[in-house]
């Protein structure tokens, strides 16, 4: 199998993949932007999650395990919206179809065990529970969309994170754009220079008909 190009999973600038820790040797590659440090847990504490936000992580990469073509779901994933462990899954899986492979968990195994994040990824035992505690992959698009939106939700002042505030805040973003906009000029005017162009059209119509008549 060719080398896979490096994902957009593991390009992320955000926090280090786990695999910085050091938990096992990562494969350093040229073009990797993974930086040599290595970062203590306690720099490097997650924030905490939305238990909401997992479950649908995990039916995501669930379904992905089961069969679901990256390709439904690549749209709205996003990097930074994933858990650590969650990122360096999805990465693999990523650089799988990309390449034409399939990604079930053995075949996302060998590749994580490739890259080095294997045990940083929760190993084979993970990647076989997650398959197990997804029931359906049928929803795997209305999970990716969950993920989305509780991450641009999450980056929200906390004072609009209700729907209510949300909608408030389309607004007032919605005016500030219209605002922005040059002013329109009065109706007033407009009907002013109407009368002008009209008036103008008429005496150009009378003087060549005077034209004619001579």
């Amino acid at each position: 199998m060719s080398e896979s190009r490096e994902s957009e999973f593991e390009r992320h600038d955000g926090p280090p993949p786990l695999s910085a820790y050091e938990d096992e040797p990562a494969t350093r590659h040229a073009h990797s932007t993974v930086t040599a440090s290595t970062p203590t847990r306690a720099q490097a504490s997650p924030p905490p999650e939305d238990g909401r936000a997992i479950k649908s992580e995990e039916e995501v990469i669930g379904a992905l395990l089961k069969g679901r073509p990256w390709s439904e779901i690549s749209h709205v994933a996003r990097a930074e919206d994933y858990s650590r462990e969650h990122r360096l899954i999805l990465a693999a899986i990523e650089q799988l179809a990309d390449s034409g492979e399939p990604h079930d968990a053995i075949m996302v195994s060998q590749q994580l065990e490739r890259r080095g994040h294997l045990l940083a990824a929760g190993g084979l035992a993970r990647l076989s529970q997650l398959c197990r505690d997804t029931v359906t992959e049928a929803n795997i698009g209305a999970h990716a969309r969950a993920v989305r939106k509780t991450a641009i939700t999450r980056r929200l002042p906390a004072t609009h994170h209700d729907p209510e505030a949300i909608a408030g805040l389309q607004r007032d973003l919605a005016e500030l754009e219209a605002l922005e906009k040059p002013a329109a000029p009065p109706a007033i005017v407009l009907r002013h220079v109407a009368d002008i162009v009209a008036e103008r059209r008429g005496i150009g119509t009378l003087r060549l008909g005077e034209q004619a008549r001579h």
